[in-house]
This record gives structure tokens, C-alpha cells and sequence, in this order.
């Protein structure tokens, strides 16, 4: 909003005597300003040393929201049999050429989660090592989890890490929510930036757009 400031000058119209002394005005004492305070900071500080660990994220009815920092995943990977850590992707330690990442929350038994891996198959194609696609299985037993990487290797992904969460990485990003899929996109300094829920033609039609705002937007982006 623009102001416009007024100035408004008040001439007198009377005339002075020559033996009346001719007064010059007196400029006013300078009045000294105190400089403005900072503000508090209520964002997420732009820069971090280490991406949070999930024990030590306060606990949200709704998960994680955008904006915040992606809490670290460090967990077994069915695809290799090795362990697996989020910290090397995003985030200060991240190593590589990743630029952005899709961490998708599902299940076998989850049609829409299907669904989504050959589109998954595509943006890979596109955007090659500048992006991770991450699926956190939510199945409970071996049969679901094993069943879960038959999908995702059949969709193409053959080198897409399929980590198993604790219940305490689950809590720390959806909260009481349980809604599958969902999907947390990262930008390289590990922020969340947008998240989506299920997978229709709405989600299709928008992924890319979002996946290519975080690959352009690689820094803490302040709300």
C-alpha cells in the first residue's frame, strides 16, 4: 500500500513595524529515534546442521506441514538389504546431484499408491539424478513389505529405496493422519515444501508443476 504524505504550509499576511525586531524562527531540537527492534522469528531458521531427528519432532495431530524441516530418515532399505539415510540426499550432509525429493507414504494394499509408480517412472526419466523418489511402506508384515517392492520393481523402479519406518518416523511425519498415499516433496535443503494426498487426475496434473518449483527453489524458502 502506497501512502501519499501531505504537507500543508500556513503564510501570514501581517506586516512588520521597522521598529519592531524581526525574530528568526527557531528550528526545533532534533528528537532522537530509537532503531526499530528485530522481530521475533517464528519460521524455521534458514540453515540447520543436521536434518531433525524423528524422536525429537514435536508430536502433531496433523503431521508435518510445509515449511518444515523433513525429519531424518535412517532406516532398512528392502531394495538393498542396507540400511538407508535421507541425510545423504537432502539437508547440510547431503552428497550428489539431487535437487529434489518425493517421499511417498503407501502400502501394497493401496490402489492409488499403485497407480502412482509408473508416473514416478516418468518423472525419473525426465529429471534423472536431480530427483529421488523415496517409498516409506506403511505394511505392517514381511508378505505386505516383499509384495510392496514386487510393485515397485515392476513399475521400472529397480533402484527407488523402499524403507521400513518405526512408528515413531511415522507419527513425526503424518501424524494421527493414516490417509495413503501421501506425498512429502523436498527441495535440497530438506524443507517440505508441498504435500499431496491420494493420487487422481488432480494430483497427476500438478505433480510435475510442484516437483519443478522445488527443483528451483533448492534453499530454505522462507513463509
Amino acid at each position: 500500500m502506497w501512502w501519499t504524505l501531505l504537507l500543508a504550509f500556513a503564510c501570514g499576511g501581517g506586516s512588520t513595524s521597522p521598529s519592531e525586531p524581526v525574530v528568526a524562527p527557531v528550528a526545533p531540537a532534533p528528537v532522537a529515534v530509537a532503531p526499530p527492534s528485530a522481530p521475533p522469528s517464528a519460521a524455521p531458521t534458514r540453515s540447520i546442521t543436521a536434518l531433525p531427528r524423528p524422536d525429537t519432532v514435536p508430536l502433531a495431530p496433523e503431521g508435518l506441514t510445509n515449511g518444515d524441516w523433513a525429519p531424518l530418515l535412517d532406516l532398512p532399505n528392502l531394495t538393498t538389504g542396507q540400511p538407508w539415510s535421507l541425510a545423504d540426499v537432502v539437508g547440510p550432509t547431503a552428497k550428489g546431484p539431487t535437487k529434489a525429493v518425493i517421499v511417498s507414504f503407501s502400502a501394497s494394499w493401496c490402489g492409488p499408491c499403485r497407480a502412482a509408480l509408473p508416473h514416478f517412472k516418468q518423472l525419473l526419466d525426465e529429471h534423472g539424478d536431480a530427483l529421488q523418489i523415496i517409498i516409506v511402506t506403511t505394511d505392517q508384515g514381511e508378505a505386505g513389505r516383499a509384495s510392496e517392492l514386487r510393485y515397485v520393481q515392476a513399475a521400472g523402479l529397480k533402484d527407488v529405496p523402499v524403507l521400513v519406518p518405526t512408528d515413531v518416523d511415522v507419527m513425526a511425519w503424518l501424524g494421527q493422519r493414516r490417509n495413503i498415499p501421501h506425498f512429502f516433496i523436498l527441495n535440497r535443503a530438506g524443507e517440505v515444501l508441498v504435500q499431496d494426498h491420494g493420487y487422481g487426475e488432480k494430483v497427476r496434473a500438478v505433480l510435475p508443476k510442484q516437483l519443478n518449483f522445488a527443483m528451483s527453489h533448492p534453499d530454505y524458502t522462507p513463509r
